[in-house]
Order: C-alpha cells, then structure tokens, then sequence
C-alpha cells in the first residue's frame, strides 16, 4: 500500500471512532434548537394575542372618546334642553292643578274617573317625578281621546302603564299610571 492511502484509511478509522459522539453532538443541537424555536414560537403566538387585546382596547378606548366628543360637542344642546324643560315644568308639585287638569280632560272626552291617586314620588337629579294612579271607566274611542288630551295639556304627562279589562257592554275599566314633574326638590307644597 502506498503511504498516502494508509494516511486516508486511518483517517477514515479515527473518524468512524468520532461518528457516534458527533452524531449525539449533532442530536442534541438539533433539540435546543427545535426547543428554542419551540419556545419563539410560543412568544409570537403570545405577542400576537397580546396586540389583539391591546388592539381592543384601543377600539375600546377610541370609541369612549368619540362618544365624549359627541357629548361635549352636543353639551350646548343639552343644556337648552334642560333649560326649556326647566321653563315647562312647575318648581312646585300642585297637585291640585293636576287633579284639575284630569277632571277637565275626563269631563271634556266623556269619561268615568272613578280614582285617583298620588303616588310616592320619584327624586330624579334634576327634577321630581309623581306617579299618580288612575282607574278610568270608558270606551275604547273615548279613552283614546282622553290620552290624547293628556298628551297636548300644557302640564307634561308620561304614560308609564296601562292596564285594560272589559265587560260584556264593551266598558272599559282601565288603570293607568302616568307621572307629571317638578324641578324643586321641596315636594310639601301643594296647591
């Protein structure tokens, strides 16, 4: 054999010596790596989720703020409102101009107001509400009329209930809450 050639046999030899710790060697890199691109992975997936939610947030964010510019471009409006409602509604409860104003509108539309009653009133921010409760005995057509008196009488009344039963001669007896308002927060005044 030629010199050279016994050279490359050893060094064939001593690398297959080498093989099987360089093959573990090898192994084990290529698990860290897959293990740390494991976990860089696990990191996007995880930045990803957190853009999403700081993306909500900043919708979130973004449209709480628009809606107080709204608010605040609207607040000149608002306070006209407030202010006109303020001209419409009495600073005291008189409750005996109510009672007046339901025997009117019931006399005037042919209807029975056979009750009613003060509620216990309602003390909102800027304005009292009094519920009043009223059983009314009419016809159909005849009640509709007395609503709609209630709806054009210069003191303002919300419906908030309507409670219908009929008998054979088509009577209604009818119970109705309604409430009319008052800013002053004193309700013993009456009229």
């Amino acid at each position: 054999m030629s010199p050279s050639c016994s050279g490359v046999i050893r060094m064939i030899e001593r690398l297959h010596k080498y093989n099987l710790p360089l093959a573990i060697a090898a192994i084990l890199v290529i698990v860290v790596l897959l293990g740390l691109i494991y976990r860089q992975y696990g990191l996007l997936v995880e930045a990803r989720e957190d853009l999403q939610l700081l993306k909500q947030q900043l919708e979130n964010t973004r449209d709480e703020l628009e809606s107080r510019v709204v608010l605040s471009q609207r607040s000149d409006e608002l306070r006209e409102n407030m202010d006109l409602m303020r001209q419409y509604l009495p600073n005291e409860p008189r409750e005996n101009e109510v009672l007046r104003k339901l025997d009117a509108i019931a006399g005037g539309v042919e209807v029975d107001l056979s009750s009613i009653r003060f509620q216990q009133r309602v003390d909102e921010d800027d304005y009292i509400q009094m519920p009043i409760h009223l059983r009314i005995d009419a016809r159909y057509g005849r009640l509709m009329d007395f609503v709609r008196q209630m709806d054009t009488a210069q003191r303002t009344f919300r419906l908030d209930e309507v409670r219908m039963s009929a008998d054979d001669d088509q009577m209604l007896t009818v119970d109705l809450r309604c409430s009319v308002f008052y800013t002053e927060t004193d309700d013993e005044g009456s009229e």
